[in-house]
């Protein structure tokens, strides 16, 4: 019986020890948990994707001085993408919480067309036409509106790249598969094959520059990331033409030179808002980027010939530059640098109008504007070519490699009214 009671007691014992014990692990491993989660919680990682999803709840609630500063794997900052999102209320909280906006990183996304690269904060906003984050920053933030970024190097094939064309074109009529195909039906193709020695490496870096940048390419890389897609691009080329290119020896920033400005973005993305505050703020109008590309021709590249009308009225100076036949490429010509079905809408014809005054201001600038003369003769479209003639483009008079301009128009089959024309008032 003695025995039986001794036994019961120390049972009970033994098991409230045990549950004691268990309760007390159970606690340890609930604050370890806790520890954990609170800590993760407020990592970097998490910040940056509560920033990037907008939730300002989260971001209030584990922003501090220790993540505010965080990067991705691209080093793209949480005040990066607060700015790429245009949500000023989340890119405040950051700033008083110690966020440095004036941090470079890599916001690269993939898009139908032109991949989008940003890499500040200032340059998020005004690419993607958030005027009121620009505003914050310069205003508030205290950045200024000539804040530079890198200038990334997009690893296009460039002219010295290409070590040999001996034997280049018929690889490519000979070669199979997406690339070759892609490479055999680009609108440059037939310049291309037909090229002299000295043209042919800028006809093929033209078309493996595309190629690079598409979307379609056949090893394209399935994530967010443009900067890293196009990268991956420029190997495959590298490997696939290793017989005639250079391969890229490092991915990595062009150093050393001019950066991009939030201007040049605004105006190549057409944010004519955004364009004109940073004039009024005193931004470089005529700021070359290192490919020597001011935001005139950067809107000129876009196409946005309301950016280029607002930018000459205010400074930017209407400089030809040299193209890669060393022929004198003027700011129209780079705007009728794309295909036809590009140069048909009535908006594009009538912001034309408004700044034919401001291209077309002496005789020089009529002549080294030829080829954009030429276009709408090689497009069928009379009505431009009107356009030109009132602005004092003698299509009678300007030559182009031995005839006339209107000769040339009309061995492409476009008849030209000499009433059309209208002397330039001196």
């Amino acid at each position: 019986m003695i025995l039986l009671i001794y036994l019961s007691v120390r049972y009970r014992i033994y098991g409230e020890k045990r549950f004691l014990m268990r309760k007390i692990t159970m606690t340890i491993a609930m604050v370890l948990f806790l520890i954990f989660v609170g800590c993760s919680s407020k990592s970097g990682a998490d910040l940056i994707e509560a920033v990037k999803s907008n939730d300002l709840e989260k971001v209030k609630k584990i922003a501090d001085s220790k993540n505010v500063n965080a990067t991705d794997e691209m080093n793209a900052t949480p005040a990066m993408w607060a700015a790429y999102n245009g949500n000023v209320e989340i890119l405040d909280l950051l700033v008083k919480n110690g966020a440095d906006v004036r941090k470079k990183g890599i916001i690269g996304i993939n898009t139908d067309d032109v991949p989008k690269t940003y890499i500040n904060a200032i340059i998020a906003a005004a690419g993607e036409g958030h005027l009121d984050t620009v505003k914050y920053l310069v205003e508030k933030a205290g950045v200024h509106p000539d804040e530079k970024g890198d200038c990334l190097n997009h690893f296009m094939i460039y002219p010295e790249d290409i070590k040999t064309t001996d034997g280049l074109v018929d690889f490519v009529k000979e070669s199979e598969g997406k690339v070759f195909d892609y490479i055999r039906g680009h609108e440059q193709y037939k310049n291309f094959i037909n090229s002299s020695e000295q043209s042919m490496h800028w006809y093929l870096c033209w078309i493996l520059g595309d190629l690079i940048n598409s979307k379609d390419f056949v090893n394209a890389v399935p994530d967010i990331y443009a900067f890293r897609r196009v990268a991956e691009n420029r190997k495959e080329v590298d490997k696939r033409f290793s017989k005639f290119i250079n391969s890229l020896k490092g991915y990595d920033y062009i150093k050393e030179k001019n950066k991009k400005t939030a201007l040049s973005l605004a105006s190549f993305y057409g944010r004519a808002e955004i364009v004109s505050y940073l004039i009024s703020k005193d931004a470089d109008v005529n700021f070359m980027d290192c490919f020597e590309v001011t935001p005139v021709r950067s809107a000129a590249i876009g196409q946005n010939l309301e950016i280029i009308n607002i930018l000459l009225k205010n400074g930017a100076q209407n400089i030809s530059t040299e193209n890669p036949f060393n022929e004198k490429e003027s700011i129209l010509d780079t705007v009728f640098l794309g295909p036809c079905n590009l140069l048909i809408g009535n908006d594009f014809k009538t912001d034309l109008k408004k700044v034919l005054p401001l291209l077309l201001q002496t005789e020089k600038d009529i002549i080294e504007s030829k080829e954009s003369l030429l276009k709408p003769c090689r497009c069928k479209d009379t009505e431009l070519i009107q356009i030109f003639m009132e602005n004092g483009a003698d299509y009678s008079k300007i030559e182009h490699k031995g005839k006339t301009l209107k000769d040339i128009c009309k061995e492409n089959g476009v008849e030209i009214k000499d009433e059309w024309f209208k002397k330039k008032e001196k």
